[in-house]
């Protein structure tokens, strides 16, 4: 003899996570948050943390280019042959020590635990300041030399000699 079938039950919902601040600290990825440091690195997690990331990057990404420019700056202005192992030399260094600085750099200018920046990060940028004087005081006194060949030769009229023949 069949049984007789018993009505089903009706589903229940199941209540809704409330979501308090410990839940949410439970769910979240174990990334570190400093509510309590405000400054100009930025509040970690909030609109200024991104706004203070985009602004060291892009202080990065200018010290790049300039110790970039330094070194066809420094060829040019110095008639250093680009075949001359001290431009390997010096490209080497800057590979090792701009890992190092940059690094350093970052990691100072988004950890509000870090204090002080790092040495390896103060002596790439004096030894980048230090290729930019010199560049840049050098090529001044090649000013007139570059002017007066621009004068001679026609293919190079394109050079603007006159701020710097009323300077000299």
């Amino acid at each position: 003899m069949a049984r007789p079938r018993e009505p089903e039950a009706p589903l229940r919902k199941r209540p809704e996570p409330s979501f308090t601040l410990s839940s949410r600290a439970a769910c979240a990825p174990s990334a570190p948050s400093y509510p309590d440091r405000l400054s100009l690195r930025g509040n970690v997690g909030g609109a200024s943390h991104s706004r203070s990331v985009q602004q060291v990057v892009v202080l990065i990404f200018v010290c790049v280019l300039l110790v970039d420019f330094s070194s066809f700056a420094l060829k040019y202005i110095l008639w250093v042959p680009p075949r001359n192992p001290l431009n390997t030399y010096r490209l080497l260094l800057w590979c090792f020590l701009g890992m190092l600085s940059v690094r350093e750099f970052y990691e100072y200018s988004t950890n509000p635990l870090v204090k002080r920046l790092g040495h390896h990060a103060w002596l790439g940028a004096m030894i980048m300041l230090t290729e930019a004087l010199v560049w840049s005081s050098t090529s001044l006194a090649l000013a007139p030399l570059a002017c007066a060949t621009a004068r001679r030769a026609p293919s190079l009229a394109h050079v603007r000699c006159s701020r710097v023949s009323a300077r000299a």
